[in-house]
């Protein structure tokens, strides 16, 4: 995944993405009309898919926008496709990071529990030592 795909309209590379419907490849038996259709149904609020809807059923050729409707979506679920796989690589990648760092956190802990029980031992011979130095004064 090098280059943006022409098909869609997100750089997985460097994290930047089109959510228009312009980002996508016109199905090839989709009118300019029923392509602004689509448009306006991806964009506008729901108060406003009414009239769209409407326009639709007006134009005629409900069957020729079904299929084009379907094939959009068939193309949103390759990109949210594509965009999962490459941060679910990502996501692998992290977790074998975090593994890795949680290894050294323990080493650590271990180094640091010896290193304190070294101090301990060492801290009763001196204080032995210091009875015994008080001891013969």
């Amino acid at each position: 995944m090098d280059k943006q795909s022409s098909e869609s309209g997100i750089d997985t590379m460097h994290g930047s993405s089109d959510t228009g419907s312009s980002c996508y490849q016109s199905y090839t038996e989709m009118t300019a009309e029923q392509e602004f259709f689509l448009y306006e149904l991806e964009t506008t609020d729901s108060n406003s898919m009414g009239l769209v809807l409407r326009a639709i059923y007006d134009c005629g050729d409900v069957n020729k926008f079904t299929r084009a409707l379907e094939h959009r979506i068939q193309q949103y679920n390759k990109n949210i496709e594509r965009v999962c796989t490459f941060h679910y690589k990502e996501f692998v990648e992290s977790m074998k990071v975090l593994l890795e760092l949680r290894k050294q956190c323990d080493d650590i802990k271990n180094k640091s529990v010896t290193i304190d029980e070294e101090i301990q031992r060492e801290s009763i011979d001196i204080a032995k030592k210091n009875q015994e130095i008080l001891k013969y004064r």
